[in-house]
């Protein structure tokens, strides 16, 4: 799931957005007041996959790829969904 699929691509990170947490604040006082907890939920699990793709990478010597994050990216967002996380598929309603 990306910031476009839920109309919120105005939102995505820009070059000048070098501080992730002072991003995340901005995002989130321009999000519309019904999607900023699907949207705090969908940054989050972004970072996490983000977070676990690079320590893949560094400690288990693993190649950066954009599509394999996606696919894992994929595939955890309907565990979570599966074991009744509402916040992210709430975005899409």
């Amino acid at each position: 799931m990306s910031l476009a699929q839920v109309g919120l691509q105005a939102l995505a990170p820009q070059p000048t957005d070098t501080i992730f947490d002072e991003w995340w604040e901005k995002v989130w006082q321009a999000a519309p007041e019904q999607q900023k907890k699907g949207l705090n939920s969908m940054v989050a699990f972004g970072a996490w996959i983000i977070l676990t793709h690079r320590n893949s990478c560094v400690f288990e010597g693993l190649a950066p790829s954009m599509s394999r994050a996606l696919m894992v990216s994929n595939d955890e967002r309907r565990l979570l969904e599966m074991a009744g996380a509402r916040d992210l598929s709430s975005l899409l309603a």
